[in-house]
């Protein structure tokens, strides 16, 4: 995780000095779930594929986030 954080923040908060700080989080947070969703790909139950919850990537990023 520490390597995705490490990759990600340049690249996300660049151009972002002119958002509010609410909004700026925010934004940070959505983004980084997009890519945790890739990073660890859909889960398959039940005999489907589904996409992992919010909550689901927080576990496995053991509640680190970027915009701590």
């Amino acid at each position: 995780m520490k390597c995705s954080h490490l990759a990600l923040r340049p690249v996300v908060s660049y151009g972002a000095e002119a958002w509010t700080l609410t909004k700026k989080e925010q934004a940070l947070l959505i983004f980084e779930r997009k890519i945790f969703r890739r990073m660890y790909g859909p889960k398959y139950e039940n005999g489907e594929w589904k996409s992992r919850t919010n909550w689901e990537l927080e576990e496995m990023s053991k509640g680190e986030n970027i915009v701590k």
